[in-house]
């Protein structure tokens, strides 16, 4: 998705966000690797958990735009059943319906 691509280069975390709550490094921790439940790989290296990714990356091991890019290839595989879900049959016919609502206030 174009909103990994668009997140802040290097992937450092805000001063008030705290130490870990880095958009990019949540999505991966809380989204990818649970519905996945596999290892997430980035550069020809596979990442048992999040933080063993971190960890390669503070020790720049690991280059901020390979993570991007391997984020949006996995939140697209996420997203590609339901994409198909809606792609024909009712459930396309109810998506259209749904997108042709305009709110009116």
């Amino acid at each position: 998705p174009a909103e990994v691509y668009e997140a802040e280069d290097p992937l450092k975390p805000k001063a008030e966000w705290g130490e870990m709550i880095n958009p990019i490094f949540v999505y991966i921790k809380e989204i990818v690797m649970p519905y996945t439940k596999q290892p997430f790989a980035v550069g020809g290296k596979a990442y048992a958990t999040a933080d063993e990714l971190i960890a390669d990356y503070r020790a720049a091991r690991v280059d901020p735009k390979a993570i991007k890019q391997a984020l949006a290839d996995a939140l697209n595989r996420c997203l590609d059943p339901i994409r198909a879900h809606f792609a024909q049959g009712a459930p396309a016919a109810l998506l259209k319906d749904v997108m042709a609502i305009q709110i009116t206030r």
